[in-house]
């Protein structure tokens, strides 16, 4: 995937903003990264729909005492002048389990601000 100049610091700063987030743990703070109409295909067989459906995959995730995320490799490239595409592997530690997953989220500016669109995660295969 070509990376355009000027997509890669958008994606940058929004999983920037994904990861600040994750790591408080509230999924109010994961929500209000995303669209109003978003998809988001997580780690569950089900795709959760819009803002509401992000707030439920997040709130009924296993407590947690620690989780953090770094994203490497990440790839950007603008497919219109508001849309943002990204991929990257997001490595994900809860607690004391680490697992690096394949990430792509779909970026769209919403009121001035770029939000997730759609999000998809699937482990690296072996």
């Amino acid at each position: 995937m070509k990376t355009d100049n000027d997509a890669l610091p958008i994606a940058l700063a929004v999983l920037d903003h994904w990861r600040e987030a994750y790591a408080t743990g509230e999924p109010q703070a994961m929500a209000a990264l995303y669209a109003e109409d978003c998809l988001h295909y997580g780690g569950r067989p089900c795709v959760y729909v819009g803002t509401a459906g992000v707030l439920e995959y997040f709130a009924t995730l296993a407590a947690r005492r620690h989780c953090a995320v770094r994203f490497d490799n990440v790839l950007a490239r603008r497919l219109g002048p508001g849309a943002v595409h990204l991929a990257c592997i997001a490595v994900f530690t809860v607690d004391d389990v680490t697992r690096p997953m394949r990430l792509t989220q779909t970026l769209t500016l919403e009121n001035g601000k770029w939000k997730v669109a759609s999000h998809h995660a699937s482990p690296v295969p072996a």
